[in-house]
């Protein structure tokens, strides 16, 4: 019994020493979906909020120790990374949000204005609001891989990747109480990954070669915004629609949430 325990232990390290090789050289890029915006603006400079939230959103990922590089990306609904997002009152009806960068994604910073009806600092039960949002950015990140049996300590897989992503959208709420606001968007926008392999020692080498895929993304959603005391929580229903290039226009829905503070 005591050979046969550590005949699995040893089988059980041994596969899991595989499974991380195999994923060594996977690149992964999330677009997200979810808002977490209303239509009104903080009404106040420098007044906002902060949020922690669980962002669905289309994950495709490629496996660079392929040969080709022409393939499609493998795209999954079911991945949720933690993200912050923070929103800043500039002026009366203009706010300026963040949302943080994932190694999966990029963030995006931008504007927000309230074109109709009253601020977060006004609004009462019954009333409507209309905004637009712009934004957008950019993040890098590196890959290095080694294979665990060659005995040597150099990494014999590196590759830098660049993601750009740009939104624009509009913002429908209705107050439906004085701590309560129900909104729905609509978003569209683009998102690049670009990775350029500069180092792969298998053979046949993808070094010097490049991955470049694209997408327009379409985003529908519908969510509740709850505030108490300092604290707020959101809870938003969304659809995406993503085309990337060597895939097929994909629609995914997703249900995500936030929670955080505001300060008036």
């Amino acid at each position: 019994m005591v050979i046969l325990a550590r005949m699995v232990k040893g089988s059980s390290l041994l596969f899991g020493l595989f499974f991380l090789a195999s994923c060594a050289n996977k690149v992964r890029v999330h677009t997200p979906a979810p808002l977490f915006m209303t239509a009104e603006a903080t009404g106040k400079s420098l007044g906002g909020e902060f949020l922690f939230s669980v962002m669905g959103g289309t994950e495709g990922s490629i496996d660079l120790d392929s040969d080709d590089l022409d393939g499609p990306l493998a795209l999954r609904n079911d991945v949720a990374p933690m993200n912050m997002h923070l929103g800043l009152g500039i002026v009366e009806k203009v706010d300026f949000y963040l949302r943080s960068s994932l190694a999966e994604s990029p963030g995006a910073l931008g504007l927000k204005w309230q074109l109709l009806g009253k601020t977060k600092q006004e609004a009462q039960k019954g009333d409507h609001a209309l905004a637009i949002f712009l934004g957008g950015g950019s993040a890098q990140s590196s890959r290095e891989s080694d294979d665990i049996f060659d005995g040597d300590s150099d990494s014999d897989f590196e590759a830098e990747a660049d993601q750009t992503l740009r939104e624009i959208g509009v913002i429908y709420s209705y107050r439906t109480g004085e701590t309560s606001v129900t909104y729905s968007s609509f978003r569209v926008g683009t998102h690049d990954l670009e990775v350029d392999i500069t180092k792969d020692n298998s053979t046949p080498s993808l070094e010097g070669e490049t991955y470049e895929a694209k997408t327009t993304f379409v985003n529908a959603s519908v969510g509740i915004k709850r505030y108490w005391k300092s604290k707020t929580a959101s809870l938003e229903l969304a659809a995406q629609n993503t085309n990337w290039s060597n895939n097929d226009s994909t629609t995914f829905a997703f249900i995500s949430g936030a929670l955080g503070w505001y300060w008036d």
